[in-house]
């Protein structure tokens, strides 16, 4: 009975759900190359420092940004070999800040 469940689950809801984000995800792609894979990476890696130096320092929100700011300035400088690209430096922090954003909802 369970083989019977898992293949009209797989049927009914999994493929067509596959077929119809493909379609989607054209848009996605359009929007993301626009953007470029690399920000995209820039902006994540500067969430993910910020975040973690959040969870796992008691550095203040303005300590946290320009440790992420450093790392990122670092990252262009010798990495790069000296080519800064301004635009990733931007992007990491950007990404840093963001994970600063609080969303509270009170009802």
């Amino acid at each position: 009975m369970k083989k019977v469940t898992i293949i009209a689950l797989v049927l009914l809801f999994i493929f067509p759900a596959t077929c119809l984000a493909s379609t989607f995800s054209d848009a996605w792609h359009s929007q993301q190359n626009r953007i470029g894979v690399d920000k995209i990476a820039h902006f994540g890696c500067g969430y993910i420092i910020q975040d973690c130096l959040k969870k796992n320092t008691k550095l203040t929100c303005v300590e946290r940004t320009l440790t992420v700011a450093a790392i990122a300035a670092a990252k262009e400088e010798f990495a790069d070999a000296g080519n800064w690209d301004r635009n990733d430096f931007y992007a990491t922090v950007l990404g840093g800040l963001v994970s600063e954003i609080k969303l509270v909802i009170r009802f």
